[in-house]
């Protein structure tokens, strides 16, 4: 009888391990438009970040402009992006803009304004993922508007 419990305990635990997994997608991102002197590079950060790798290659000071970028979900919703330094309870205030001076970069952990109450590294799921998500990066020269984009390919980690 004990050995029957034992067994009946441990096939629940299992059960319950296997059904809280859902599968998990690595996202990579490929760009799209992109700027001749500013190069992007964007990596799946865990969670619900990402991060930018940003170099200046022109010969004046460039700012990327956080609330003038978006992420576009599977679903097509769009949501402001919002730096990794942000809190939660400042998410909705106006951001600084991010100088990068000539010939110089950053590095930034950022997510969407819509995905800031689960800021984790943890996976909340993809919405469809046969679809592809979009970011849309905003930068300044000279008060001069430039976009660079890219798409988001969910791939599923075995």
């Amino acid at each position: 009888m004990r050995k029957e419990k034992q067994f009946n305990f441990l096939l629940i635990v299992l059960i319950f391990f296997i059904s809280s997994c859902g599968a998990r997608y690595y996202q990579r991102i490929i760009p799209k438009e992109e700027i001749d002197f500013i190069g992007v590079s964007i990596e799946d950060a865990g969670g619900v970040f990402w991060e930018a790798k940003i170099r200046n290659t022109g010969k004046k000071m460039t700012k990327l402009i956080w609330d003038e970028s978006v992420y576009i979900s599977t679903k097509g919703k769009s949501s402001r992006l919002i730096r990794g330094r942000t809190r939660k309870i400042h998410s909705s205030q106006v951001q600084p803009a991010s100088p990068i001076p000539p010939n110089g970069g950053i590095s930034e952990l950022f997510t969407s304004e819509d995905l800031v109450e689960y800021a984790s590294r943890t996976n909340i799921g993809v919405g469809n993922p046969n679809e592809s998500a979009y970011l849309y990066l905003t930068f300044s020269v000279d008060n001069e508007k430039l976009i660079w984009s890219g798409k988001i390919k969910y791939e599923k980690i075995e």
